[in-house]
């Protein structure tokens, strides 16, 4: 399947409408951030921090921009494809479930939501649904989304506090042993 027919497979699964604007490649993100500066300085700011910047990013969401809009850096990532277009439908279809909230806070704040952040419900959920979509389809970014949906587990598992407690219990007794 080409990146289109992907584009358009998972409109159909998700129920997403066909206003939702996808835009590959850092020069067409550069354009599209050249395009709102004027308007909101600020948010060109934010994208240019969160998805050009960062060495990390293959992928975004910005809601709080554009709630129509996808930056996706390569046509090759149809998994990070399917994970930022199942953060369009949490955030059309069921934005009370997942919590959606204003992005570039101070920097403690930020920190402490991308912490809180890859191990909330709606990464876990937008991971699962780019796993199970790549294997599916037998696309090869399979591995790396089922990896992070184990992570993702392990790390909500830690975050309860019994878990945590029997964690940290265990860690304790292995240290004095």
């Amino acid at each position: 399947m080409t990146f289109e027919e992907h584009v358009e497979n998972i409109k159909k699964e998700l129920g997403i409408d066909s206003n939702l604007q996808i835009v590959c490649g850092e020069d067409g993100a550069r354009d599209y951030i050249e395009s709102i500066r004027e308007k909101n300085p600020s948010h060109a700011k934010c994208l240019e921090d969160m998805y050009l910047k960062s060495k990390n990013t293959r992928g975004i969401y910005p809601w709080s921009v554009d709630e129509d809009l996808i930056l996706i850096k390569s046509k090759n990532y149809i998994g990070t494809l399917a994970h930022e277009m199942r953060h369009v439908w949490q955030y059309k279809k069921a934005k009370d479930k997942f919590c959606w909230s204003e992005p570039c806070r101070n920097k403690f704040k930020e920190y402490l939501d991308k912490m809180i952040y890859l191990v909330s419900e709606k990464e876990l959920d937008a991971n699962e649904y780019a796993r199970d979509y790549c294997k599916k389809n037998g696309i090869g970014e399979f591995n790396r989304y089922r990896c992070k949906a184990h992570i993702n587990y392990i790390c909500r598992a830690l975050f309860r506090p019994w878990i945590l407690l029997c964690f940290i219990w265990v860690v304790f007794v292995f240290l004095l042993f």
